[in-house]
């Protein structure tokens, strides 16, 4: 066996372990930038002497804007069937020229034809067909040309609705918070990478003594004279010991209680299904590991010898054993 497996085995575990968490990173990391997170969190306040289509040219999307005045447009927006807005105007800097805005229900009473003093917070959006619907009927109403009313409303109006702040922000959130996670867990896979003997793993060793000296001497044990090997399972003199792919697992022989296995099937087609087995160790001080998808002729003999190495080991599942390796957890005879 080589020196250092086991060191070798955590720093393998925990760099695959980093892949998932560091792949969510990259993604929350696209999406705000795809998406202008920033912007949408920092609304710029713009002032009405341009037109929404001069501010959607100068990169400037989300928007907090004074109104003096607003008048209701006798209009609604409605999106699959559903009542989102309704539609307000106000004068461009006492000028010709008008924006408009999509007012959500709540901020407008209603529809109330005269609000004064506002201040909207919103998305410059680009005239759908709902604005051009609204367009059209107001041309209608003021026996004018579509083209004349858009040439002085423009392409482009503020919508408050689709700045959906109640969705965007619990969105942001629920990332914000996946995200922290994500790099608390990375950080913290990458410690164990780069110091194996802080890993939970050699952790553990802690409750039997001093865990450097209990790890030195499994790495030892097993680089020079593994007394039963698996795939990924081994034992020493001393030790149990598990590496693989679903992490790395050391405890001393002498303070196993109970072992036991059970099967789980595992359907690789409909007509295919292969059983594997998983073995459960149960230690002092409320150790408990799991060694899953091995074969039921290797967990039976690492099980053998475990029994024949410690005689106190309780070996087999059933409720006698269980209520005897209960006792046993507790200090009891």
């Amino acid at each position: 066996m080589q020196e250092h497996y086991i060191r070798d085995g955590i720093r393998t575990v925990y760099a695959e372990k980093m892949i998932a968490p560091l792949l969510f990173l990259a993604l929350v990391t696209f999406l705000a930038w795809k998406f202008s997170f920033t912007a949408f969190l920092t609304p710029v306040q713009i002032a009405l002497t341009d037109t929404a289509e001069q501010y959607l040219k100068a990169d400037i999307e989300y928007v907090t804007v004074d109104v003096e005045h607003l008048y209701y447009t006798g209009y609604t927006c409605t999106r699959r069937d559903k009542l989102v807005g309704y539609y307000y105007y106000t004068p461009i800097n006492d000028s010709e020229n008008y924006i408009f805005f999509l007012l959500t229900p709540e901020d407008c009473g209603d529809g109330e034809s005269l609000l004064n003093d506002r201040t909207v917070v919103g998305r410059i959006r680009e005239g759908e067909s709902d604005y051009q619907v609204l367009l059209t009927a107001m041309a209608e109403e003021l026996n004018w040309t579509y083209a004349g009313i858009s040439e002085v409303s423009g392409a482009y109006y503020i919508s408050e609705p689709d700045y959906g702040y109640l969705s965007s922000y619990a969105v942001l959130i629920v990332a914000g918070v996946f995200g922290v996670y994500a790099g608390l867990y990375t950080l913290a896979c990458l410690v164990y990478i780069l110091f194996p003997t802080v890993s939970p793993s050699v952790l553990r060793l802690s409750r039997y003594g001093k865990r450097r000296e209990l790890f030195a001497q499994a790495e030892t044990e097993l680089a020079t004279l593994p007394q039963l090997a698996t795939e990924d399972m081994f034992i020493t003199e001393h030790f149990f010991i598990e590496v693989s792919g679903y992490g790395v697992a050391l405890i001393p022989i002498s303070e196993i209680i109970w072992i036991y296995k059970h099967s789980t099937m595992r359907k690789f087609s409909p007509v295919h299904i292969k059983l594997s087995y998983t073995m459960r160790i149960y230690g002092t001080h409320r150790v408990q590991f799991d060694c899953p998808r091995n074969t039921k002729s290797d967990i039976d003999g690492i099980m053998d010898y475990l029994a024949e190495a410690n005689h106190d080991i309780l070996v087999g599942f059933s409720e006698e054993n269980m209520k005897i390796a209960r006792q046993r957890r507790k200090g009891k005879k």
